[in-house]
């Protein structure tokens, strides 16, 4: 059985597949939310394969559902996607941070995904669990599974920086810990 996960739910609605949440930690300084797709027809009595899939810089949980149409594409699927706000975090605890708390990284990796596994029919393995994101989410696609390897058997990066060495990642960097 999957660990239960530090996290509250502070507000949730149902949208038929898609379901919101907006969830209480005390690893970001405000409550978080995310967009959980599920498959049609999702049924209690099977397991599904997780792709959390991460925002890019200036977009938030509900991107991929007002602009990318990510309803129809998953369409039948056997698949849950989970869409959580990153803020500007670059999906890092940053150093410092003039707004607060912006553990991003914590947040994601030992809150959410426990939490998707205890609360939906996933499978809680490295196996069942992809990666994906765009630009800023495209970043953390590669971090993440490069830091918890044990976490994710797939990763995808759609835009984002490889590589955060020399000047362009040192500004990526400063903006992480002045806009998280």
């Amino acid at each position: 059985a999957p660990a239960q996960a530090a996290l509250t739910v502070a507000e949730h609605e149902d949208h038929g597949r898609m379901q919101y949440y907006k969830l209480a930690t005390s690893s970001v300084g405000w409550l978080p939310r995310v967009n959980v797709l599920l498959p049609d027809g999702y049924d209690t009595s099977r397991r599904y394969p997780v792709l959390l899939l991460l925002h890019g810089g200036g977009e938030n949980y509900s991107t991929f559902d007002t602009k990318y149409d990510i309803r129809n594409h998953t369409a039948g699927r056997d698949l849950i996607v989970v869409m959580p706000d990153a803020g500007l975090g670059w999906h890092c605890n940053p150093v410092r941070s003039v707004f607060g708390t912006r553990n991003w990284e914590t947040f994601h990796i030992e809150e959410l995904i426990p939490w998707v596994d205890a609360t939906f029919r996933t499978f809680p393995e490295q196996a069942g669990r992809a990666v994906s994101g765009f630009s800023m989410g495209g970043f953390g696609a590669l971090k993440y599974p490069a830091k918890y390897s044990s976490h994710f058997a797939s990763v995808s990066c759609h835009s984002g920086p490889a590589n955060l060495r020399g000047n362009y990642g040192q500004a990526v960097v400063q903006w992480a810990n002045s806009s998280s």
